[in-house]
C-alpha cells in the first residue's frame, strides 16, 4: 500500500484554530485519524497552546485520551485534581472523567493527544454541570 495511507507530515496538516469560546489560543493538528490515514479507532493530534490558553472542563463518554507534553509549562485537571505538566509528562484521561488544561507559562505549551475512539465517528463532549 502507498505511504499516503499510513504516513503524514506535520507541515502537510492544516491546523484547526481555537476560537475565544472553544479552545482559545490553540492550534490543533490532526496527524492520524480516519479522515487522513487508515486509522479506525485512533486519533493522534499535535497541539500548540499559547500563554493563557485553556479549555473548559469536559467529559467524554466514549473517548479515552492520553496527553504527552513536549514543551512549556501548564496545569492539567483530571477528576477534580490539578497536576503540573512539563516536558516529559504523560497524563491519562479515562472514560467519563472530567478534565481540562491551561498554559500557565510564558511560552508555548505543546503536547500530543492520543485518543481511542469507538469504531463510529459519533462522539459527545459534555460540559460539566
Amino acid at each position: 500500500m502507498s505511504e499516503e495511507k499510513y504516513v503524514i507530515h506535520l507541515e502537510d496538516v492544516k491546523p484547526w484554530i481555537g476560537t475565544p469560546t472553544s479552545h482559545p489560543k490553540s492550534k490543533w493538528y490532526t496527524l492520524l485519524s480516519e479522515d487522513n490515514v487508515e486509522a479506525k479507532r485512533l486519533v493522534l493530534a499535535y497541539v500548540e497552546l499559547e500563554p493563557g490558553g485553556y479549555t473548559e472542563p469536559g467529559t467524554h463518554d466514549d473517548i479515552e485520551q492520553a496527553f504527552y507534553f513536549i514543551e512549556g509549562e501548564g496545569v492539567m485537571m483530571v477528576d477534580e485534581k490539578d497536576y503540573d505538566v512539563k516536558p516529559g509528562t504523560a497524563v491519562l484521561v479515562p472514560l467519563n472523567t472530567t478534565h481540562c488544561y491551561r498554559n500557565t507559562g510564558s511560552s508555548l505549551l505543546s503536547f500530543l493527544v492520543i485518543e481511542s475512539r469507538p469504531s463510529s465517528k459519533e462522539w459527545i463532549q459534555k460540559p460539566v454541570e
